[in-house]
């Protein structure tokens, strides 16, 4: 009788704890694969949006291949998936990923009427076929998703009301100069990367992370890594 009265299946409640305690779409591509989604042998997730531009851009990562790695091609034919989910408009399972018996991928895109468009990609390890996920689950992956993609936003850009605690109006024109890629490279900062890690990350080297980030810091009036984040976070922009 007792378990007739649960209303979630502890996927679904880790799947909420996944969303609650992440930071950006890469804590929540990371805690779903090693929480809520490791029954099924999660290996790796990525999240992607579309941009104004239509081009499709990387917005969190854990687990993926890089692409100086050889096997790459993998992580190539994984954003192929994606978009294609994403165009029409429907979850795509793959049994055998680059026809490796041992990885499976599901690619879930957000909710055609949302806020930002955009997929949500799971390798799993180890499954002859891919995982079973209950409907009700992968709609709460597609509900999160879309919400932490839409966190993951340029928030500075939309909210002048947190940058005039922080900033007097002769400078607070500089604030809205900060870039897409430096708000990456504030993003991987806050969950500890070095600059070599998210050089590889954004698939730039380490020269230019380096110099985004003294960019980054002279807009902020910050010195180091740490009071960056800190300032990020108390303005909500990560």
């Amino acid at each position: 009788m007792r378990d007739q009265n649960i209303l979630l299946t502890e996927r679904a409640r880790g799947l909420l704890l996944a969303f609650a305690i992440s930071h950006n779409a890469s804590d929540f591509c990371r805690f779903i694969t090693v929480v809520a989604l490791r029954d099924f042998r999660a290996a790796a997730a990525v999240m992607v949006r579309i941009d104004p531009d239509e081009s499709l851009r990387s917005v969190g990562v854990y687990g993926q291949l890089r692409p100086e790695d050889s096997e790459g091609i993998r992580e190539k034919l994984q954003l192929e998936i994606l978009y294609k989910a994403i165009v029409e408009k429907r979850l795509i399972e793959v049994e055998q990923l680059d026809g490796s018996a041992e990885r499976s991928f599901i690619a879930i895109p957000f909710s055609p009427n949302g806020e930002v468009i955009g997929a949500l990609g799971v390798t799993f390890k180890d499954k002859p076929q891919g995982p079973s996920i209950p409907k009700a689950e992968v709609e709460l992956l597609q509900l999160l998703s879309e919400l932490i993609a839409v966190n993951s936003l340029p928030r500075l850009r939309t909210s002048s009301l947190l940058s005039k605690l922080y900033f007097d109006e002769s400078s607070r024109e500089g604030i809205f100069d900060i870039t897409d890629r430096q708000l990456q490279v504030l993003d991987e900062m806050a969950i500890g990367k070095t600059n070599s890690q998210i050089a590889r990350s954004l698939n730039l080297s380490e020269s230019t992370i380096k110099q985004e980030a003294v960019r980054l810091f002279k807009i902020l009036g910050v010195n180091t890594r740490q009071r960056a984040v800190s300032v990020g976070k108390e303005m909500g922009i990560i």
